[in-house]
């Protein structure tokens, strides 16, 4: 997840800060997310894909990140 959350977000052209207003978190708890030391909520991950516009399954998807890892 956390690679496709900063894949998005620069898709963007959001920075970090920007994300965590969006999302409505401190800007600490998005870097979390980003660099996989914290995992978002259910609520947060829902709000996520919304906003990105892209199915769950592809901002979940951990085998990705085994692959790449």
């Amino acid at each position: 997840m956390r690679k496709r959350l900063r894949k998005e977000r620069e898709k963007l052209g959001l920075t970090r800060l920007q994300m965590a207003q969006e999302m409505g978190v401190a800007y600490e708890t998005y870097c979390q997310w980003e660099t996989g030391i914290r995992w978002p909520s259910g609520k947060r991950q829902l709000k996520l894909v919304k906003f990105f516009g892209i199915p769950a399954e592809e901002l979940l998807a951990v085998t990705e990140e085994k692959k790449a890892g």
